[in-house]
């Protein structure tokens, strides 16, 4: 089985169903997926489920799987990371966006932050040793969400919600 398999479920669990939380800048979301991102999905995918659901609240688990796999695992390089990082890092993408997910990688590894997960990411990362990776990982993405609040103190609604999940990282 895959690491993408192992880890998909437990995203799904953390991203629940159907919400539409009015502190949640996405707007509606269903198993953590906004209306935004599968609008683009289905103009870009070439899956055959593409343009089979045109409403977030319609979104079955199977097509939310198949979006996962295309535009945040493998967008932000999920598989090349240490499988101790893996979680952390796809969850990340999630949560943040493949780019933002790679700039704290990047960030965690001491490699020039550009969002771009290329040659030299790939040498910073390989040259971390994996659990040091994981904690400074870690810490930068408490780092940024208070940086979210710093920007907006509305997001502070947010907090309990980010900490619940960071929990699960350890």
């Amino acid at each position: 089985m895959s690491e993408f398999e192992d880890l998909i479920g437990p995203l799904l669990k953390r991203e629940g169903g159907y919400a539409d939380r009015k502190n949640d800048r996405g707007g509606p979301t269903n198993m953590g997926l906004t209306q935004k991102t599968l609008d683009y999905w289905n103009a870009t995918s070439p899956h055959k489920f593409a343009g089979k659901v045109r409403d977030v609240r319609g979104l079955t688990s199977e097509i939310a799987v198949v979006i996962y796999w295309e535009m945040y695992w493998n967008v932000a390089g999920c598989q090349r990371v240490p499988p101790r990082v893996r979680e952390i890092h796809f969850d990340a993408s999630v949560q943040h966006s493949p780019r933002r997910a790679v700039m704290l990688l990047q960030q965690a590894a001491g490699a020039k932050i550009d969002g771009d997960f290329g040659a030299y990411t790939d040498t910073a990362v390989a040259g971390m040793i994996p659990d040091l990776l994981f904690w400074r990982y870690k810490s930068f993405r408490y780092e940024f969400y208070g940086d979210i609040i710093a920007r907006d103190s509305t997001q502070d609604a947010n907090i309990d919600g980010w900490l619940r999940r960071m929990k699960e990282f350890t």
